[in-house]
């Protein structure tokens, strides 16, 4: 549209008569700018203090749970037999694990070649066994018990078994557990101590905010000096449909600050929770009634509307027209984009354009499609190129779609039916019997 509006003349009696159409859409809200004090745990960081003794207290119980716990990094070979297989199958799983055990006592070097080839753990075999680095609770329990025992790195003499079968185990390395000193971690304990006591300090003062904010109505000063808050004023004008003050969510100060004793008597609204543990407290500095905007306040907003309407009905047009002749055959000089790439299913452009291309036909190429697009003009593509999918009768996925449908249209039914009982028999609960003799 914006290529057309250079053809567009003003015209005001147009203007006027939209205007005098359309007049309930010029008008401005009753607005008003707020001053407002915000309690928050972060506001009372300032009064509360937190000493060196009691960092140490909190360091002597966290220094444990703020270390790094140690970690164990080891190799396996798995001889796979399920827990309750026959004593047989057993043995010689057994007896096949312990020859692999005994070779590599004597060769320790061609672990790795023996668990790509002979270890039944699909995960590890092709690294070679390796497992990686791990810690407490992340293996069997039979496992981590061995891996831990081990005092140093090393082929582990003996099999162990798992619910999994026989492991061959080797310790690869050992991450000792390490414990931060105090001065690593004073200021991080220092912090989390002020944090809590800031929210200690919060819980105990919110009701005195909110009765000082209501019982000093005329001021917000009181409230900020004795908790050392801020007095902020809202930059932008607030109306009915704002949601927010100062970056935080509170739809019900809002609705106070428009309540006829805030307003017009000037006075404070009470403290608002607005969750997050944070409440607010507001009054008004500033208000403007709702009124009606005149013609001349709006009238180049109108011209220029009228003048994008009317330049997008050209570009729709000329959009149409173009597209007409492309069908035909014709070849209209025409300023194409980059190529793009689309598929059915992602929404790679907005629906209504995913649409429309993928309705246009494909059986000739290319072939074309159009839209308006509204407000901005019209839209032409042209498709090169379509690769269809083809889906063969025995794909997996056809079985998992055709049992989602069938439990959709299972659910659908039960709905349906139970409807259809509610509808032909009343029933009467009758709430007594419900209730125990002991209640």
């Amino acid at each position: 549209a914006k290529d057309y509006t250079g053809d567009v003349s003003d015209d005001e009696a147009a203007a006027k008569a939209y205007y005098d159409q359309n007049v309930g859409r010029f008008s401005v809200p009753a607005r008003l700018k707020a001053q407002y004090v915000v309690l928050t745990p972060a506001a009372m960081t300032a009064q509360v203090s937190v000493s060196d003794d009691e960092v140490r207290a909190e360091y002597e119980q966290r220094k444990d749970a703020m270390g790094t716990p140690e970690e164990r990094k080891a190799s396996h070979i798995l001889i796979e037999v399920p827990a309750d297989a026959p004593e047989a199958t057993v043995e010689a799983a057994r007896q096949k694990a312990q020859g692999l055990l005994d070779t590599l006592k004597a060769q320790p070097e061609r672990f790795a070649e023996l668990a790509k080839t002979e270890s039944n753990d699909p995960g590890s075999a092709e690294q070679g066994g390796d497992l990686g680095y791990f810690g407490r609770g992340a293996m069997l329990a039979e496992f981590e018990k061995a891996a831990f025992s081990a005092e140093k790195p090393g082929l582990i003499p003996e099999l162990v078994r798992s619910d999994f079968g026989f492991h061959i185990i080797r310790l690869d390395d050992i991450r000792k557990s390490t414990t931060p000193t105090l001065d690593a971690v004073h200021d991080k304990i220092k912090a989390d101590l002020v944090d809590k006591a800031a929210s200690r300090r919060f819980l105990e003062v919110a009701e005195q905010f909110a009765n000082m904010v209501y019982e000093q109505p005329d001021s917000l000063k009181p409230v900020a000096d004795a908790f050392g808050l801020e007095i902020k004023t809202t930059d932008d004008w607030i109306d009915m449909n704002s949601t927010g003050i100062g970056g935080h969510d509170a739809p019900a100060l809002i609705k106070s600050l428009f309540s006829s004793d805030v307003l017009n008597d000037k006075h404070n609204t009470d403290a608002i929770d607005v969750g997050d543990n944070t409440m607010m407290a507001a009054r008004v500095v500033e208000h403007e009634p709702a009124r009606q905007l005149a013609f001349d306040e709006v009238k180049s907003d109108v011209e220029k509307q009228l003048r994008l309407d009317e330049a997008a009905k050209a570009a729709i047009a000329k959009g149409e027209a173009d597209l007409a002749a492309l069908k035909a055959g014709e070849a209209p000089s025409l300023d194409w984009g980059e190529p793009l790439t689309m598929q059915r299913g992602l929404a790679g452009l907005p629906p209504q354009v995913m649409a429309s291309v993928f309705a246009a036909p494909s059986e000739q190429l290319p072939s074309y499609a159009g839209l308006e697009l509204p407000g901005a003009g019209y839209a032409l593509f042209r498709i090169d190129g379509v690769k269809k999918v083809t889906v063969q009768k025995d794909d997996k996925r056809l079985a998992t779609i055709k049992a989602q449908y069938a439990q959709l249209i299972g659910a659908q039914d039960l709905r349906a039916f139970l409807d259809a009982l509610r509808e032909k028999y009343t029933v009467k609960i009758n709430a007594a019997a419900l209730v125990s003799d002991d209640r």
